[in-house]
């Protein structure tokens, strides 16, 4: 792997300076704002922690043992992880299996539903769609981004994404899209060495 991994003492200031595969990369894909509008609101986005945030965070830990039991796959657990080639950029994985990323996601608004209705093929989450009678994720979505920029700072080529709930578990395999990556990562390295490093660094001064 040609990353290094920081432990959790360290995750919010790793983050802080960095593209993280959580969120940013999707909002510079997809947002109208000018980017040195964009880099600002970055910097001056409060954190804030939703009752379905609290909830994910609590529900993460037993998605996690249930997608062990049901795949049989130990998972390793790491902190943030910062690729050495381009140090800019950051992901922080639910857990490491030996063939590929595992992503949990745990949506609070079906915590005791069904994710998906396989017997009509109908999906009741944003994320997940049914094309050509099979399940995957959405491209489209802010999850495939993060997904497809943590396999690419991970060095890995496959993703299972695990969507729980107590009534039902999905699991879909979700492969390095390495056209998509191969699209993104040059955007964001401009939008980083040109809206957001300088900002950081007159952050910086102004603080000394």
């Amino acid at each position: 792997m040609n990353s290094t991994s920081v432990d959790k003492a360290m995750w919010h200031n790793v983050r802080s300076i960095r593209i993280s595969a959580s969120e940013r990369p999707h909002m510079i894909k997809t947002s109208r704002k000018p980017h040195p509008r964009l880099a600002e609101d970055m910097l001056t986005r409060k954190d804030i922690c939703t009752g379905a945030m609290m909830y994910g965070r609590r529900a993460e830990a037993t998605a996690v043992r249930k997608f062990a039991q049901q795949t049989g796959k130990c998972v390793k657990h790491t902190g943030t992880v910062i690729l050495k080639q381009q140090p800019w950029l950051c992901c922080t994985p639910d857990g490491l299996c030996e063939d590929g990323l595992l992503e949990v996601k745990c949506p609070h608004s079906r915590q005791k539903s069904i994710i998906v209705d396989f017997e009509n093929k109908k999906s009741t989450v944003q994320y997940l769609v049914y094309k050509d009678g099979e399940l995957m994720m959405r491209e489209t979505h802010k999850y495939y981004t993060q997904v497809q920029l943590s396999l690419y700072v991970l060095g890995m080529t496959k993703c299972h994404f695990f969507v729980y709930s107590s009534a039902q578990q999905v699991h879909v395999e979700v492969p390095l899209n390495e056209s998509f990556v191969s699209g993104i990562v040059p955007r964001l390295e401009d939008f980083y060495f040109c809206h957001l490093l300088p900002l950081l660094a007159k952050e910086k001064i102004t603080q000394q």
